[in-house]
């Protein structure tokens, strides 16, 4: 795509932004080869001259979501994040705008070949790239063997107990803080865009109806090995998609399979699970910590709550996830009277001096086992 290494970073839009995309504003100094310059919003959404953090609650970026056109902004990448959107109403007229512009297209989601088809023809015209940030394909031939190959670096998992929990934010601010210390970092993550961050996104076919589960879960170690092998990381960052648990008989989460499979694929040393803002006590941290344990022989050392509360009766009437945004103020006092009743790590990754303080503590906990690179 765009090669790292170039002397100037590229300008990119973000549009239409909202929390999904939310990790490339505040994660934005991580990015290899892009320089956010605007946060682009359809005017129903409400986010107009507010700064990009009111979108997901957290403390001020410094962006502020603009209302300009993107023809009347300086850049060279439109990228395309995931929202709700209707494509044909809202998405192309912008990709056609951007193209007409002189400006390369980036979707950072996958979308149907219609979809693609008509992007890449809009481009084409003008002479500009349309590129779609897929999950990595991997050779199909047959793996035959299925003894899983064990990493020889530390692993940490980062996995939710449910969707929308601030995830991949803990991704790269683990990454971040990691590669501060003077880390080499290998990492897999949960959204498509990850090689924006340079690293590698979860591969495609972990979400094939076409493989068996055996296969996948080869398939996936064997990924994790050649990353290993090819990049001698230090230390090898997995971020689990989808949820580890069940949550009730309507939101089944798929039954947290892909959890059970990459956890099948790779023992992690050690785990942050993601929770949401809820009024649960120590005896359900404690729950998930056994559950996880014997479920998915995952040790969860410490939790990250999000900012984000699950809608009961709408996620009930819409049969889907529906959460509420809370300040990050109120989790920060939540934790603070968890803290009274429970000694099990709790932290909030969109409090800087909180998300610290879980970074550090992961690395302490790996420097108390035997690996040496650890320490």
């Amino acid at each position: 795509m765009f090669r790292e290494g170039d002397i100037m970073k590229r300008k990119a839009i973000i549009f239409p932004y909202n929390a999904e995309c939310a990790s490339l504003v505040r994660n934005r100094e991580l990015l290899l080869n892009h320089e956010i310059v605007a946060c682009v919003s359809p005017i129903g959404y409400g986010l107009q001259g507010k700064d990009a953090a009111y979108a997901y609650g957290g403390e001020n970026t410094g962006i502020v979501i603009s209302d300009k056109k993107i023809s009347e902004i300086n850049f060279d990448d439109l990228l395309v994040c995931e929202s709700s959107s209707d494509f044909d109403t809202f998405i192309m007229p912008q990709v056609k705008l951007a193209a007409e512009c002189g400006k390369n297209v980036i979707f950072l989601y996958n979308i149907s070949q219609q979809q693609k088809k008509e992007a890449e023809e809009t481009c084409k015209k003008k002479n500009v790239k349309c590129v779609v940030l897929t999950n990595r394909r991997m050779d199909t031939d047959k793996l035959f063997e299925h003894e899983i190959i064990p990493l020889s670096v530390p692993v940490v998992f980062v996995a939710s107990v449910i969707e929308n929990t601030n995830k991949f934010d803990v991704q790269l601010g683990l990454r971040k803080f990691l590669q501060e210390e003077g880390y080499k970092v290998s990492q897999i993550g949960t959204k498509e865009y990850c090689e924006l961050f340079g690293f590698h996104a979860i591969p495609e076919f972990m979400y094939a109806n076409q493989l068996s589960e055996a296969d996948k879960i080869v398939w996936f170690n064997r990924i994790c090995k050649s990353i290993e092998l090819q990049e001698k990381p230090d230390i090898f960052i997995i971020g689990v998609p989808g949820a580890t648990m069940v949550f009730n008989e309507t939101i089944t989460n798929n039954f947290g399979i892909t959890a059970f499979e990459i956890a099948n694929a790779v023992r992690p040393d050690t785990a942050i699970m993601c929770v949401p803002y809820e009024g649960y006590d120590s005896g359900f941290l404690k729950m998930i910590q056994t559950s996880s344990k014997y479920k998915l022989d995952m040790q969860v050392d410490c939790f990250n709550m999000a900012n984000k509360h699950f809608d009961v009766a709408r996620s009930k009437e819409e049969k889907k996830l529906s959460f509420i945004t809370t300040g990050a103020d109120l989790v920060d006092k939540r934790i603070e009277d968890l803290k009274r009743d429970t000694e099990i790590p709790i932290y909030n990754s969109l409090n800087v001096t909180s998300a610290l303080e879980m970074y550090s503590y992961i690395v302490n906990k790996l420097s108390e086992s035997d690996f040496g690179t650890v320490s």
